[in-house]
């Protein structure tokens, strides 16, 4: 399930502008995972009107509490960003497409000049890595579109992130074992 959710994670995670981000626990990069109040201080910079819209309170930290209602906003920004023919949710070609996108720009923000092979991954576009692009969207759009409607809606997001990025988000924690 883990590779399944990481399409929709960086979907959902490009909205904050934290498409890079690794996955819980380590970051990808050998080095440790940032504290709540690292990425809070780190979205604040980055991402301002995504912050501003998480403190609740005004009081320019974000709590537990808050912290909790980040996904939710997240998914709704994704759906506002991604829902390019505008009809309540995101469709396989939409998902396609901003995964495409997102590997671009990645790529970009790496100084590279060629798409990756989906968002998350460090091939050069070619038609390999277009094909994998498709088949990952399409098998992660099949696992989270739980209502089988053909689009996804935020809660349907939300609940197709990894157990441990719901719980660095806020909202649910990781089971522990």
């Amino acid at each position: 399930m883990r590779h399944i959710a990481i399409p929709l994670t960086i979907l959902i995670a490009s909205v904050a502008g934290i498409a890079g981000a690794g996955e819980a626990g380590d970051n990808g990069q050998g080095r440790p995972e940032p504290t709540p109040e690292q990425r809070d201080a780190w979205l604040k910079e980055r991402q301002p009107e995504v912050f501003a819209q998480a403190d609740t309170n005004k009081d320019g930290t974000l709590d537990e509490t808050e912290r909790a209602g980040l996904p939710q906003l997240m998914a709704a920004g994704a759906l506002a960003k991604h829902d390019t023919n505008k009809d309540g949710g995101v469709d396989k070609a939409e998902l396609t497409a901003a995964l495409k996108t997102l590997g671009e720009e990645r790529a970009k923000r790496r100084g590279g000049d060629k798409a990756e092979g989906g968002a998350g991954g460090d091939k050069a576009a070619d038609p390999a890595a277009a094909t994998e692009l498709a088949a990952r969207a399409e098998k992660a759009f099949a696992e989270a579109d739980a209502d089988k409607n053909g689009k996804l809606d935020a809660q349907e997001l939300i609940k197709a992130l990894p157990q441990g990025r719901r719980g660095r988000q806020g909202g649910e924690k990781p089971a522990d074992k």
